[in-house]
């Protein structure tokens, strides 16, 4: 949730809690009316409503974020920017539900994350077509 959506949540929030303690309950007509003005559903007002009753009127913040150490990048580096086999990799041991291992989409989109952030995957890639010095000098020498 962006900032937006939290100082829209406050508001909502703080408005309905005023309501509750002034005439002791919350209408559905004015879940209905904060949810529209706030475009959200009436569903997410009134979760943001108990929320608030027990003591929580911000939102939560995420839990732990997956992200890729440089372990991980270089494995990434390996595989040859594959994704898909990375994640192969690190579920090798058949349970996809490891503790620490994320899903393929979270690992995808992880990855595109870092690489529009700029951090670069430096894969080696096998040139054709061309001739290495080692081998030419080789030929030569003998």
């Amino acid at each position: 949730m962006g900032e937006d959506g939290r100082l829209v949540r406050g508001v909502v929030v703080r408005r309905l809690l005023a309501v509750d303690q002034g005439s002791g309950s919350v209408l559905l007509l004015y879940v209905r009316v904060m949810a529209e003005a706030a475009g959200v559903t009436v569903r997410t007002v009134w979760r943001w409503l108990s929320e608030a009753r027990e003591g929580r009127l911000e939102p939560a913040g995420r839990q732990d974020r997956f992200t890729l150490d440089d372990g991980l990048w270089a494995g990434l580096a390996e595989v040859g920017g594959n994704v898909a086999a990375l994640h192969r990799r690190m579920t090798a041991d058949g349970s996809s539900s490891a503790v620490g291992v994320p899903s393929l989409g979270t690992l995808y989109r992880r990855v595109q994350r870092d690489l529009r952030a700029g951090r670069v995957l430096e894969v080696a890639r096998p040139s054709r077509n061309r001739v290495e010095a080692s081998r030419c000098d080789r030929v030569l020498c003998r």
